[in-house]
């Protein structure tokens, strides 16, 4: 924290929190003597997420060149290198590992050992003539000066984050994952709507759409290919397969809901049980992901890289965001950036805000307020292509002064340049 100049009030306040910390264990009828805890912080303390960040930061700035790159997540960190060949980059990966102020010297310092069976390594080869080498073996100095060695096997899927990785980047094995996921969920639906003792439909409903379908559509805007036609109109692209499976899937859960017969159409299970058709179930996941990423602010890490993605979508090489921007048509330059105000944490507002439920409450509400000594009534609108404001006082109901100006033009007629 220090090193990122955070200031010193907040400091000592950390300090005094993580220091002469002591615990007890308890169980049956045993209570141990105080032990002292000399690493980690408060479990279920709120700033815990905030405090591994300043934590995690030296592991995350260990790469240093710009064929290098580490990424992390709270306890999940990632190496990531880019080299010619994969022998080459098998060696900066070891290099990022081993060299002075790398991985290893950080878990060390840090008192967070790495456990090396748990390590991972995936090959991205630029073709399949790129042949990979064999496992990688690295070597942890510990603090009694030994050294221990572990080969590192190369994994062909690996799940980072919730989402299952794979060479290629195809996503077929998550989908796997996802289609198990789904069939399970679909079981738990069956097994809860029992005739004797099962819950009601509408909890039933209630259930599949709060925890089921979050479940199983999680960072469904990576892996998900919204379903759209080919520029000739003849053939449905995108996640097609995965869309059909799915498909058949929540038929089974919308013929439990309703307990109509199987040979019932599944949009008209659909229709009756009120969920959305897969292919709209997703598209609206998609819609969401797409907005909040739109209406980012400019001073976000990620906000040129959105812009550069949703410009123009490219032949090869896509991105998810390239899909993603291609399918929703959301174009961040025309959502508008609502800037945040900084308040102090005692700050109370000189005025209250209330609106009401009816015109016909508000219309009342104007005509007590106008009573007052002074009062100030302000409206906006949008004429030719431009927005204006306008506002009047009104002094012992008598008006006695207007203003008026324009703000500028519309958002969707303001030139804009994307370089």
């Amino acid at each position: 924290m220090k090193a990122s100049r955070v200031p010193t009030c907040y400091i000592q306040l950390i300090d005094k929190m993580l220091t002469n910390r002591k615990t007890r264990l308890q169980f049956d009828d045993y209570i141990s003597d105080p032990l002292p805890i000399d690493n980690g912080t408060t479990q279920g303390c709120p700033l815990s997420m905030l405090l591994y960040t300043f934590y995690n930061a030296p592991l995350i700035q260990t790469a240093s060149n710009k064929d290098e790159a580490s990424i992390g997540f709270v306890d999940d960190s990632t190496y990531l290198a880019i080299a010619n060949s994969l022998p080459e980059a098998h060696s900066n990966i070891q290099n990022m590992m081993e060299r002075p102020s790398g991985g290893f010297d950080w878990s060390v310092t840090h008192s967070s050992p790495y456990e090396l069976n748990k390590l991972a390594m995936m090959n991205y080869p630029c073709s399949i003539l790129d042949v990979p080498p064999s496992d990688l073996t690295l070597s942890r100095t510990n603090l009694d000066g030994s050294v221990t060695s572990q080969s590192i096997n190369t994994a062909s899927t690996y799940k980072y984050l919730g989402v299952t990785l794979d060479p290629k980047l195809r996503w077929a094995s998550h989908h796997q994952r996802v289609i198990a996921k789904a069939t399970w969920w679909s079981l738990q639906v069956a097994r809860l709507s029992r005739i004797s003792g099962g819950m009601p439909p509408n909890r039933i409903h209630q259930l599949y759409n709060t925890v089921a379908i979050p479940a199983l559509s999680y960072a469904a805007d990576v892996w998900y290919s919204g379903i759209h036609h080919s520029p000739s109109g003849n053939k449905r692209l995108g996640s097609v397969a995965l869309t059909k499976k799915l498909t058949s899937i929540q038929r089974r859960v919308a013929q439990t809901i309703t307990g109509s017969l199987s040979t019932t159409a599944g949009d008209v299970l659909d229709a009756h049980a009120n969920l959305l058709p897969v292919d709209l179930l997703f598209n609206k996941i998609l819609f969401h992901a797409a907005t909040h990423l739109a209406s980012l602010p400019p001073s976000h890490p990620l906000y040129p890289l959105i812009c550069k993605a949703a410009s123009r979508h490219v032949k090869k090489h896509r991105s998810p965001l390239h899909d993603l921007f291609f399918t929703t048509q959301i174009n961040p330059n025309k959502v508008e950036k609502v800037q945040p105000t900084r308040r102090r944490p005692n700050y109370i507002p000189s005025f209250s805000t209330h609106i009401t439920d009816t015109k016909q409450e508000a219309l009342d509400a104007a005509i007590e307020y106008h009573r007052s000594p002074i009062s100030v009534y302000s409206d906006g609108s949008g004429f030719e292509n431009g927005i204006g404001a306008a506002a009047v006082l009104y002094i012992n109901k008598i008006e006695r002064k207007t203003l008026n100006t324009t703000l500028g033009p519309l958002p969707n007629t303001r030139s804009t340049k994307l370089n």
